[in-house]
């Protein structure tokens, strides 16, 4: 089922923080830090509503309220990273309120807009439909084009996800998404006599061979139980795969019952109903607790948020990257991650000062562990984390990036989350042979269609 492996790699966080950073007391904290490290990388938000003036910024004390998604991510790196900022602007206070899982910042957010408690920058909490759907987003065309700020050091398709109607409403500074990585298990490529699938992304593996390949690396009767993937395919990456889309270029008609739609979800669920070459397939067998790829239960498995940080803790199996699969196209399920000023703001350009630093150099990226979102930062990165160890093939996750796909317009909007919901909800009947592919987005599609009509004007 599409939604089985979404949660897989979830870690438990330790409780919020929101402390105050000022530069002296920041400079306190680096003469104990003894200057702080070298960093990690990460972040997630989004933005939209009336642009700011481009004004300059102020000689006066200024606190910026600084809401962001640090998960699991040491106080002492954190303070490094303000105080840096900091340092570049001595008259600002940094007020961080840190939350640690998406539903809690959203819950959290909506409480500080409905009570006027201010909020400046968001990091990583929430995506752009959410700030489109509470007007909370602040565009930035105008700082943009008034600092001459070099919008091309992003992937086209990672940019375009922070362009609504014109407006950009956040800039990405890091990749995050379900899917960021494929990886394989070396040792059950060789015994079971296929070779590794190319490293080359234009000479991916095609679809058809990457089925074939997990059914034979598919032996769920062993001891222990071996399947072909313990995670793989998310509701976000198989319609561009095909060359499909949940809704039209326009964000006017949803699409779901078209002939490439059907196509790919009769494949995917071919794989995994009929195949049963996943872990996650009708009837398989208890694989046990944990990820079954770190104890080469499986043969391939999908790295979602932190690459670096899933992929240290595979200690016991010989693994290297290898491209996704090819149908029409291949593609990761990856996107920007990234921080956006919020509306209203009453000091826009320290705000956007704010941004900026957190974009250049990969610093938030580096801070959070994620991949930068700056095309000339990825090699830099993943030499620095994979750069001994050519046998993993790291050339294959450095140009993962140049095949984001293009942003489906449903998932732009205020209707994502619901959209989300409905379709995993509704697949869950494929997965138990109640319902057909076909009849099921033949369903979907005036609900989805009445989802994205209600937030046409927002």
């Amino acid at each position: 089922m599409v939604s089985n492996h979404l949660k897989l790699g979830r870690r438990a966080e330790p409780p919020s923080r929101r402390p105050r950073h000022s530069r002296r007391a920041l400079l306190a904290a680096a003469a104990r830090l003894g200057g702080a490290g070298a960093l990690p990388l990460l972040v997630l938000a989004c933005g939209q509503q009336p642009a700011p003036q481009a004004g300059t910024t102020s000689a006066q004390p200024v606190t910026l309220a600084w809401f962001a998604k640090l998960k699991g991510i040491a106080q002492e790196d954190i303070d490094a990273f303000v105080r840096g900022f900091v340092a570049t602007r001595p008259n600002v206070t940094i007020d961080l309120t840190a939350i640690q899982q998406t539903a809690e910042g959203k819950e959290k957010l909506a409480t500080y807009q409905a009570s006027g408690t201010p909020v400046d920058v968001v990091s990583t909490v929430i995506g752009i439909p959410d700030l489109r759907r509470m007007k909370a987003a602040y565009a930035l065309n105008d700082l943009i084009k008034r600092d001459k700020f070099d919008t091309t050091q992003f992937t086209a398709n990672t940019y375009r996800e922070v362009e609504i109607k014109g407006k950009i409403l956040a800039l990405p500074h890091a990749y995050a998404g379900n899917e960021l990585a494929l990886v394989v298990n070396k040792t059950l490529f060789a015994k079971a006599g296929l070779p590794l699938p190319s490293a080359d992304w234009k000479a991916s593996w095609t679809w058809e061979q990457f089925r074939e390949a997990m059914k034979h690396l598919t032996s769920l009767n062993g001891p222990p139980p071996v399947a072909g993937t313990s995670r793989f395919g998310t509701i976000y990456d198989l319609p561009p795969m095909w060359g499909a889309q949940w809704a039209s270029d326009d964000g006017a008609t949803i699409t779901c019952d078209s002939p490439a739609m059907i196509e790919a979800f009769t494949s995917y669920y071919d794989m995994i109903t009929k195949d049963r070459s996943a872990t996650f397939s009708p009837g398989a067998p208890d694989f046990g607790k944990g990820e079954p790829f770190y104890r080469g239960q499986s043969a391939c498995f999908t790295i979602c948020c932190a690459v670096p940080t899933t992929t240290a803790q595979i200690k016991d199996v010989d693994w290297a990257f290898v491209p996704f699969p090819k149908a029409k196209l291949a593609v990761p399920d990856m996107g920007g991650a990234d921080s956006a000023i919020w509306a209203p703001i009453k000091h826009p350009a320290e705000a956007w000062a704010f941004v900026r630093y957190a974009v250049e150099e990969g610093r938030l990226a580096n801070l959070e562990q994620r991949m930068p979102s700056q095309k000339r930062a990825i090699v830099p990165y993943v030499q620095q984390n994979y750069g001994q160890r050519p046998e993993v093939r790291p050339e294959v996750f450095a140009a993962t990036p140049d095949y984001v796909a293009k942003p489906d317009p449903l998932f732009q909007t205020p209707a994502s989350d619901e959209a989300d919901s409905l379709i995993t909800t509704t697949f869950k009947g494929i997965t138990a042979g109640t319902q057909t592919v076909r009849a099921a987005l033949t369903a979907l599609k005036p609900q989805l269609q009445a989802l994205l009509d209600q937030y046409r004007d927002v």
